[in-house]
């Protein structure tokens, strides 16, 4: 697939992001409110996978690493590259939660929100693993990525679960699957995030994802 453009980001700056990077900038870029600072909440699934990959391979070769390479293969490369780039400050979190990495960042984001954060820019991106790890993972979809600005409803205290995206409202909730932890095959239902894309979209009031154990849900209010 091509790699986002960033176009909001200076082309030194660019030039450092590879297509992991690129995805989740694109988005943070076009719902970053302007000239104002955002806390900011990075998740991702596999991360700088492809780069560690890269890097390890180049090393069996007795290739030195590149110090770039080696400085934006950590999981909070992209969250750094924004801060970096829009010269913005504020606190940022980078997480990853397997593929219940969306659900994990949404409750970060929500946790900032109700700790008084007038606005929370949530950004969710992901690609496939390289070819090395090839049967090696569940398979599930990759190849996306969702920003959300989140914020408080107004007059509804953002404990009781209710948050704001984008003019539109949800709840989410967490519950013990009813397959009782049997379903741990292969994730080839849309990931998390696109689930939650289509509930935005109008496609449906409620949206469920169960595996593992776990089933989160999300409803439109």
């Amino acid at each position: 697939m091509p790699n986002a453009p960033v176009s909001s980001m200076a082309p030194i700056l660019r030039r450092r992001a590879d297509a992991a990077d690129r995805l989740g900038l694109e988005v943070a870029f076009r719902l970053a409110p302007a000239g104002d600072s955002v806390p900011t909440v990075f998740a991702s699934r596999h991360g700088q996978i492809t780069r560690s990959a890269s890097m390890l391979k180049a090393q069996t070769e007795g290739v030195p690493a590149s110090p770039t390479d080696f400085s934006l293969s950590v999981h909070n490369a992209a969250a750094g590259q924004f801060s970096i780039a829009k010269d913005d400050r504020s606190m940022s979190t980078s997480l990853s939660g397997r593929g219940e990495s969306f659900a994990a960042a949404l409750l970060e984001g929500l946790g900032l929100v109700a700790e008084g954060h007038p606005r929370v820019l949530v950004v969710m991106s992901d690609l496939a693993p390289p070819q090395v790890f090839q049967g090696r993972w569940d398979g599930e979809p990759a190849g996306y990525s969702l920003g959300l600005l989140l914020g408080a409803m107004i007059g509804k205290d953002p404990g009781d679960g209710g948050t704001a995206v984008n003019g539109g409202s949800f709840t989410f909730s967490l519950r013990e699957s009813r397959d009782g932890g049997k379903s741990d095959g292969a994730d080839t239902e849309p990931p998390q995030a696109l689930m939650f894309l289509k509930l935005l979209a109008g496609k449906g009031e409620r949206t469920a994802w169960e595996r593992r154990g776990r089933r989160w849900e999300w409803a439109r209010t």
